[in-house]
């Protein structure tokens, strides 16, 4: 009778350490058995590195003993056993140049905290043997029922192709061999034509896929073709202490790290700093992890099953070169013009010898051509191995604007000069407990001029004499709340200074008065004309008939400001007979009290009020798989605080961030840095208002902080600017729309994110607005509004990290022309009452897509769940729209 659960065996080298980590992440197949073989180094190197797993995972559960159901298959108890120690032919091709003598970068030398102390504590979670590794798998294949057991073989192929030559039948009974080697239409890596593992054992290749081309037995590869496809960044994988600093000694680590972040993090850098010296790029590539992957998902698919949706398969005829000097272990492809089974002819690039129509001959090698997707593999990374990680660069990147009273002082550049009193709080981030309180988001911001760049003196954070600088005569009381907090603590950060003047809980601007509309400081798409709400909640409507058709639908807002977006929104889907009484829930994102009770006045008339539900977050918003999510942020963004940093030539790290501090002077005077913004045209006719004793003035921080350093390099794109330009950054942006992508991609969903910005990032649209006039960012902190442009490529970036596409963006004339605007627009004027109504429609309407103002300042992006789509209407559909693209 068959295991509910298929085995798995894992033959494996050296340095497959991420690969074993995630079997025994993983439950979806029995580790059963684990062969060893050579590979990079020499088998006792290799033998010993698996033991080397087991201890760290052992390590790991004794200071975290909650995390042991993360590891299930550490009860599997499997067999270990030694195999090949060199190739079937030959002498070992053995690779410590790039791997140092251990196969793991030399870390059983640097490290010695993460060798095996004592072996034998080791037995209760595997079973050393003296049984060769093809005896062993032979064993196993032999005593388990027939397409039962999965092969996982990444390294050599050796012991795989003695179990052939002693016993074929036992290996074509295996359910699925799943082998990551060669390269057929790309680079070697070890040599110019050859993958190691091919190159280490290529008469063991030969055989093996000499097996698989007659389908004696069921193989799929996995080559470089595919697995380079894969590599994650190593800023994704390093802890961020590491990335802004020196290797140190294991016990260092441990102090500040798990076990499993440490030896990850230790082993990683110092494989990076060996890539780096040779010039490949800063990605890690999952080859390994890649192929366990591939045997996992379809362990419990039978032998000849198709892969599951999302992987691609091709037949590829080879054969692998055995004696050459210079081609060892190259897989020949046979390029010529020749005729696949199909009839059709191959045709052949002729300078990149690439087959374009992908013959696929009777007789070859199923090959692996497609997967998931990057970022399908790197989150599932992220959830079984490097989730501490992920927590702690989230941390890094959000605590400064989640709680800035609590961990701000940790985050500033390790020197802040407080008077004559230095206060060096040294190199590493100090970590508070987590709060159940995140970002509080505040309401919908409005239509906001984009100003000329305001000049500003930077100044060092060098010896600051705040202690003495008065307070302005007309100070409001937030500004006295952040002066007093800047004479305490030393210089604030731009997204702290920010996050106190939005949303301090008694001061904070969107915590008092009316912002929105005529008698506020800014008037919101909505509130110019239901066209706008209309148009946009079609578009929701037409991606659920697209995509989810018959299932319950919940509405999400983020900020919804006074409700009248989600009010017309509501409308349209309640008119449109599909979609009538499908909606079960609304959720709204929005921390204003005062907000919510006139959210809940407008809505509730609308729809029952037991269907509106209110939250602080974007996470506490229910995911539930079988609920479709139309989401929409509406002029969210721009006021999700920001930090400024700068490109120096000075900073070892890179990166400077700018501050605020006390101004003594109360002078504007001008900027030392170029801007990112060039010349910004005007939407309106405003001119910045001279501010009054502003008080308040930008300092440059004397060094990198790690916190400048962690923002430059979390996109490539900062990498690209000049020294000496500004760079606006909202990691807290980042974070919530990584938290739309993972609502909308659970259970299916789209939404739009429609703001002022562009896809680009930009380095002075930081500013201020007073009763619709354009103002000082300092000037009265607490009855102005703040707001800067949104980076649609950051956001974009986020969103690679989640089970979704992100469509343009494009302009809002754009994307209001094409969902129909002049048709909407044409039969609401039939149905106006009166020529005064039918006047203000024309210009409500004028307003929304004039492309001098709102229609081309603001811009709309598309996110729908899934990955790598197609393009959805309207966006891509029409070359003129595409926005011009620069970092």
């Amino acid at each position: 009778m068959q295991s509910a659960t298929p085995k798995l065996i894992f033959d494996t080298d050296a340095n497959d350490v991420l690969a074993l980590l995630l079997l025994l992440a993983s439950n979806e197949a029995e580790l059963a058995l684990i062969t060893v073989t050579f590979g990079n180094t020499e088998l006792k190197h290799a033998y010993t590195n698996v033991l080397k797993v087991y201890q760290l995972v052992l390590d790991h559960l004794e200071r975290y003993p909650g995390d042991r159901n993360r590891f299930p298959n550490l009860k599997s108890k499997p067999k270990v056993c030694s195999g090949a120690t060199g190739p079937l032919s030959g002498v070992p091709h053995l690779a410590q140049y790039f791997h140092g003598p251990d196969g793991l970068s030399d870390i059983s030398t640097t490290h010695p905290e993460f060798n095996v102390r004592d072996p034998s504590v080791l037995s209760e979670v595997i079973e050393e043997s003296e049984t060769a590794a093809e005896d062993a798998i032979i064993e196993l294949l032999s005593e388990s029922p027939e397409d039962s057991v999965t092969v996982v073989a990444v390294g050599p192929l050796t012991n795989i192709a003695r179990v052939w030559v002693k016993n074929p039948t036992a290996l074509r009974r295996a359910r699925r061999i799943v082998v990551m080697g060669g390269a057929l239409d790309v680079p070697g890596n070890t040599s110019a034509t050859a993958e190691f593992n091919f190159f280490a054992d290529p008469q063991s290749a030969a055989m093996i896929m000499d097996a698989a081309k007659s389908e004696s037995i069921n193989l799929l590869l996995a080559p470089l073709d595919i697995t380079t496809q894969h590599g994650i960044p190593y800023t994704h994988l390093i802890d961020p202490n590491l990335l802004s600093g020196p290797l140190v000694n294991g016990s260092e680590l441990l102090q500040t790290m798990t076990p499993l972040r440490a030896f990850t993090s230790a082993f990683l850098y110092r494989v990076r700093r060996v890539t780096r010296e040779l010039g490949i790029p800063d990605v890690f590539d999952m080859h390994d992890p890649l192929a366990v992957w591939a045997g996992l998902v379809h362990a419990t698919l039978p032998r000849n099953a198709p892969l599951l949706e999302g992987w691609g398969v091709e037949k590829r005829d080879f054969v692998i070169e055995c004696a050459g000097q210079y081609t060892k272990g190259m897989c020949v492809v046979d390029r010529r013009g020749t005729t696949d089974e199909t009839g059709g002819v191959r045709s052949i690039d002729g300078v990149q010898g690439v087959d374009k129509a992908k013959t696929k001959p009777a007789l070859g090698v199923k090959v692996l051509t497609s997967t998931p997707g990057l970022s399908t593999l790197e989150n599932l990374m992220v959830e079984k191995l490097f989730w501490d990680l992920r927590k702690r660069t989230t941390e890094l990147l959000f605590l400064l604007t989640t709680h800035p009273n609590k961990y701000m002082i940790f985050l500033l550049p390790n020197t802040t000069m407080l008077g004559s009193k230095s206060r060096n709080f040294g190199s590493k981030m100090v970590y508070g407990p987590t709060s159940s309180t995140a970002f509080k988001k505040h309401n919908s911001p409005a239509l906001r001029p984009r100003p000329q760049p305001q000049p500003r003196a930077l100044h060092s954070t060098g010896a600051l004499d705040t202690g003495t600088a008065p307070l302005p005569s007309t100070a409001t009381p937030l500004h006295k709340i952040i002066h007093g907090s800047i004479r305490a603590k030393g210089p604030i950060s731009v997204a702290q200074y920010m996050q106190m003047c939005l949303s301090h809980p008694v001061e904070g601007y969107y915590m008092k008065g009316e912002p929105i509309g005529a008698q506020g400081d800014f008037v919101t798409s909505p509130e110019i004309s239901q066209l706008f709400g209309e148009l946009v909640g079609i578009w929701l409507v037409s991606q659920w008939l697209e995509r989810g058709m018959n299932r319950p639908i919940q509405v999400v807002e983020l900020g919804p400001g006074r409700g009248t977006l989600m009010d017309d929104m509501l409308r349209t889907i309640e008119s449109i007979g599909q979609t009538r009484g499908r909606v079960q829930a609304v959720h709204l994102v929005e921390t204003s009290a005062k907000l919510r009770e006139e959210q809940k006045s407008r809505l509730s008339a609308r729809i029952p009020a037991e269907l509106l539900h209110w939250y602080d977050r974007i996470e506490d918003v229910p995911n539930n798989a079988d609920v479709y999510t139309l989401l929409v942020a509406h002029e969210f963004f721009d006021a999700v605080p920001i930090h400024i940093i700068k490109t120096g030539q000075k900073t070892p790290g890179g990166f400077q961030e700018i501050l605020v501090d006390i101004d003594r002077t109360a002078q504007i005077l001008s900027d030392s840095s170029p801007s990112l913004v060039n010349n910004p045209s005007l939407l309106a006719n405003n001119s910045p208002a001279k501010p009054q004793s502003p008080g308040f003035r930008y300092v440059l921080s004397g060094q990198s902080s790690p916190l400048a350093r962690t923002l430059g390099e979390s996109s490539a794109r900062f990498s690209q600017v000049p020294e000496g330009h500004r760079i606006e950054v909202s990691p807290s942006s980042w974070a919530i729309v990584r938290g739309v992508g993972d609502l909308i991609g659970k259970g299916g969903g789209a939404g739009l994110v429609i703001d002022y910005g562009d896809d680009r990032a930009f380095g002075a649209s930081f500013r201020g607005f007073h009763k619709h006039k354009l103002v000082d960012v300092f000037h009265q902190p607490g009855f102005c509004d703040l707001t800067a442009n949104v980076d649609f490529a950051y956001l974009k970036e986020a969103l690679k990290f989640t089970s979704t596409t992100s469509h343009g963006p494009i302009t809002q004339h754009a994307f209001l022309a094409k969902m129909g605007a002049p048709i909407r627009l044409h039969r609401l004027l039939q149905g106006a009452k009166d020529d005064e109504t039918r006047e203000r429609l024309k210009k409500g309407a004028a307003r929304l897509i004039d492309l001098a103002g709102m229609g081309g300042q603001y811009k709309v992006m598309g996110i729908t769940s899934g990955e790598k789509q197609e393009q959805v209407y309207p966006f891509g559909y029409d070359s003129s729209e595409r926005q011009t693209k620069q970092a």
